[in-house]
């Protein structure tokens, strides 16, 4: 059965070539889920809720902003939620060595189960 959205992969961030001239496609969240983190909030053509926040932190995080950045993730998972894309979620965060955010998490995808999104999100391995 054909998915209903490209496929991206994440370490390069493109959509994966199906090697046919065409792009691979996917039944999970996985894409919905990276363009919801990457795009900027408001910034989606007709789409307010698309986007989210993050980008709005301060390079050099408190502990503070680090719990705010778990609020701007809530936010940014609330139009998939709605959308029954995601069942459920399970977002973190955690800092490096230099002190930089990153962020990890699963979703539980409404079509194929649990999903590390991990890879696809801000700072994420």
């Amino acid at each position: 059965m054909p998915g209903w959205d490209l496929e991206i992969d994440p370490i390069t961030r493109d959509y994966i070539d199906d090697g046919h001239g065409a792009f691979k496609t996917t039944v999970t969240a996985e894409t919905a889920i990276y363009h919801q983190f990457m795009t900027h909030r408001n910034r989606w053509a007709g789409d307010p809720d698309a986007g989210c926040r993050l980008y709005q932190l301060p390079r050099k995080l408190s502990d503070e902003n680090v719990r705010t950045a778990i609020d701007m993730c809530k936010e940014a998972m609330a139009p998939l939620l709605a959308a029954g894309l995601v069942a459920d979620y399970h977002l973190s965060t955690e800092r490096d060595q230099r002190g930089r955010l990153g962020i990890v998490g699963t979703v539980e995808d409404t079509q194929a189960g649990e999903l590390d999104i991990t890879p696809l999100l801000p700072g994420g391995a």
